[in-house]
């Protein structure tokens, strides 16, 4: 049960409103043995991972924040971020393990409740996330197996997502 001060729950709502993602990673790889002309042949790896992330500038101040989240919700990792491109190197908060975001993250929005278009992602991202919690309780299953049902509740959910990501300006003809 998470047992935190509402302060801080409204305070990580806010937070994740601006610098919050809810993402899953969905990859595919061949692998196996290669066939006489080198060539690896079809057999194909599946992996999902469903995540909570905020990142901030890699200040010193920056990373304390994030260190406050990880250290009050006990779940998670905070860790530097490689500069790619010109962007400043940064500090991320991850949460990646599915029993963490069931009984810790989707109750914390839950109770304190997302205020931007977030707020609709994360429904759809919460929903998707229990979904693969339910699927593996049910079935007894590992998430390293990466099931084919697991995979289809991600692709379903990473797709929503996309979706609902999509800029749509008739918003703005009613302003």
């Amino acid at each position: 049960m998470l047992h935190i001060e509402d302060g801080f729950g409204y305070w990580v709502a806010g937070f994740t409103d601006g610098e919050g993602c809810f993402a899953i990673n969905i990859s595919k790889r061949n692998y196996g043995p290669k066939d006489p002309h080198g060539h690896k042949t079809d057999k194909t790896y599946i992996s999902w991972a469903p995540y909570f992330q905020l990142t901030q500038r890699a200040d010193t101040i920056n990373k304390e924040l994030l260190d406050l989240v990880q250290n009050t919700l006990n779940v998670g990792t905070v860790y530097p971020s490689k500069n790619k491109g010109n962007k400043a190197p940064q500090f991320r908060f991850v949460v990646r393990k599915v029993e963490d975001l069931c009984q810790v993250i989707i109750p914390l929005f839950e109770k304190y409740p997302l205020r931007s278009k977030k707020r609709l992602e994360f429904e759809v991202w919460a929903k998707g996330v229990k979904a693969l919690y339910n699927e593996r309780q049910s079935h007894h299953i590992s998430y390293n197996k990466r099931g084919e049902r697991g995979y289809q509740i991600c692709l379903q959910t990473k797709n929503d997502l996309a979706n609902l990501r999509i800029y749509k300006p008739d918003l703005f003809n009613h302003v």
